[in-house]
């Protein structure tokens, strides 16, 4: 049976036993943006906007403890981009708007 968590903004994602990495890397999961399929990474989500999906990324077999990169994901370019970073140490986020005081 297939695992889905939709966690707002269009996005969903599914960790499905037919899938072998699933079976062997619980974290390989197949990302979703309006029941379109956007791709399968070993990665956790880390924030969604509306249309804007981020992720960090890990090689296959590699721990999430210390991704590699983060990944985003957009409904204008429906392309991942890879965000390079050398040393990983901060959580990345996305902020829409300061709430008025």
């Amino acid at each position: 049976m297939d695992s889905i968590h939709y966690f707002g903004d269009g996005f969903s994602q599914r960790r499905s036993p037919d899938n072998p990495s699933s079976e062997l890397f619980s974290d390989t999961l197949t990302f979703y943006y309006k029941e379109l399929e956007i791709g399968e990474y070993h990665s956790y989500p880390i924030d969604s906007v509306d249309g804007y999906l981020a992720i960090a990324w890990a090689p296959l077999g590699s721990t999430l403890g210390y991704p590699e990169d983060f990944m985003v994901w957009n409904k204008f370019t429906k392309k991942w981009l890879r965000l390079e970073v050398p040393s990983l140490c901060a959580g990345l986020g996305f902020r829409v708007a300061d709430a008025p005081r």
